[in-house]
């Protein structure tokens, strides 16, 4: 908490330079990254069974949470359970990018609080892998688990780190207002007054974003990131940006709580921002990796960030 403080004391003592300079904005942004803590972690897969989706992976592995540790899985699937409506499942799942020389594999990450039960979620995948996947109950291999480091690169041993941690490794490009685009190519579900949003612009993404960010840090922190929140999307209206591209695709997962499959319908597509994203480079760094939207568990909402010529 001292950290965030000192952000707003130390603004008033430069001269020149007010509390809503964008380089204020920049650092006030960083001092809350800095407070949401993430445990990314790539896992290499063996099995056996066709058709094997992350619905099916995550169901498994939460059984076997909610059966190993009742109170890590509370705490990690179902938060709500424990009195706040809007709390936020602590984990997310997504598929991992295709390596021919590791074979199919998925990511996972633990967020916040949930750091706290990450032996209990080790094991639950040991447990998982035991019981089995699919109709058949056939069992399955967690080969490998590796770390992810702030940059994306993998490590041998994994390790927590803070959002703020992954925004200092962002390329000079993103941080000097060179042209960028935000791509989504999973689906981003943004709602609207409980419609989607087809043509997402700028401010939708820093309001998914916040909100989720002020979900993520400690309670005593989320008044104060509030008005850093609303001062942020007064920037996202300002910043030039070109129309949305795309169009929306729909997925079907399976619901263990309504048990049934329903349908997540969303948008993929990429959005161009011709003059960068100004001082709100960092939260485009923070959606990289915590997703925003509806459906995060699933791995949908997932943003990256490319220069046009890639």
């Amino acid at each position: 908490m001292n950290r965030v403080c000192d952000i707003f004391q130390n603004a008033t003592k430069i001269p020149g330079i007010g509390m809503r300079t964008e380089p204020q904005l920049v650092d006030e942004l960083m001092a809350f990254l800095a407070e949401v803590r993430l445990l990314p972690i790539r896992c290499q897969l063996e099995l056996n069974t066709p058709g094997v989706t992350l619905p099916m992976l995550r169901g498994v592995w939460g059984a076997a949470l909610h059966d190993l540790d009742p109170e890590a899985y509370q705490v990690v699937f179902e938060p709500k359970s424990r009195g706040n409506q809007e709390a936020v499942p602590l984990y997310l799942l997504r598929l991992a990018p295709k390596d021919e020389s590791s074979g199919p594999g998925f990511e996972w990450t633990l967020l916040g609080e949930a750091l706290r039960f990450e032996e209990s979620c080790r094991r639950a995948w040991d447990i998982a892998s035991g019981r089995g996947i699919g109709p058949n109950r056939d069992p399955f291999v967690v080969r490998r688990m590796l770390g992810i480091a702030p940059g994306g690169r993998l490590v041998e041993r994994p390790y927590s780190w803070t959002l703020a941690d992954a925004a200092k490794e962002a390329p000079e490009w993103l941080r000097n207002g060179s042209p960028l685009i935000v791509h989504f190519r999973v689906p981003v579900r943004l709602m609207r007054q409980g419609q989607l949003i087809r043509n997402p612009v700028l401010m939708d993404l820093v309001v998914a974003a916040t909100r989720r960010i002020g979900l993520l840090l400690p309670s005593a922190q989320q008044t104060a990131f509030r008005d850093l929140a609303y001062r942020a999307r007064d920037k996202a209206r300002a910043i030039a940006q070109g129309d949305f591209y795309g169009q929306r695709r729909d997925v079907r997962r399976y619901s263990g709580r309504q048990k049934r499959e329903v349908e997540l319908y969303g948008m993929v597509g990429r959005l161009e921002l011709p003059e960068g994203a100004g001082p709100l480079w960092p939260l485009l760094c923070a959606a990289a990796w915590i997703h925003i939207g509806k459906g995060t568990v699933h791995g949908l909402g997932q943003v990256v960030i490319e220069q046009p010529d890639e």
